[in-house]
């Protein structure tokens, strides 16, 4: 799955349910995460400039461990947006 430009500037908005396959393990991994610091934890919130230095790794705060998670944009299998009221949306699909 092509993992779009587009897509990715919407986690800096929205809640994204995300599915990708695990590096270490190849394990299916379905994560709800979002790049939006408002839904983020003060705690949580990064202390300084993001240090992200390879372009193909997606760093995105994970909703359901509340800890900061990466991945890989060519392992992503799926990309649903959620909605303010909690509805998985489907339009958030990038095809490959």
């Amino acid at each position: 799955m092509a993992v779009s430009e587009q897509l990715l500037e919407s986690l800096l908005q929205d809640v994204a349910i995300v599915t990708f396959r695990k590096r270490t393990t190849g394990e299916i991994r379905v994560m709800p995460c979002t790049k939006n610091l408002k839904y983020v934890p003060s705690e949580m919130l990064p202390k300084g400039a993001d240090r992200q230095t390879n372009p193909d790794i997606i760093k995105v705060f994970s909703l359901d461990r509340n800890s900061w998670r990466s991945f890989h944009k060519q392992d992503v299998l799926d990309i649903k947006k959620v909605s303010d009221d909690g509805e998985v949306n489907n339009s958030g699909r990038s095809g490959s």
